[in-house]
């Protein structure tokens, strides 16, 4: 984030390199259920917090 933000760092190179881990983390889960298995809690966490805050 320094080199962010003293510009030493363009922000597409930044960006390229979170798309990367996003997609690095996706293969993780897709090869392992337990893995799998967290997300797809977390999401339903998530989606239990909006509806409780929609209501």
């Amino acid at each position: 984030m320094a080199a962010l933000e003293s510009d030493n760092l363009i922000p597409e190179r930044w960006e390229n390199f979170v798309r990367m881990g996003k997609e690095l983390a996706y293969e993780r889960r897709r090869g392992n259920k337990d893995l799998q298995a967290e997300e797809k809690k977390r999401w339903a966490k998530i989606a239990m917090a909006i509806r409780k805050r929609m209501r």
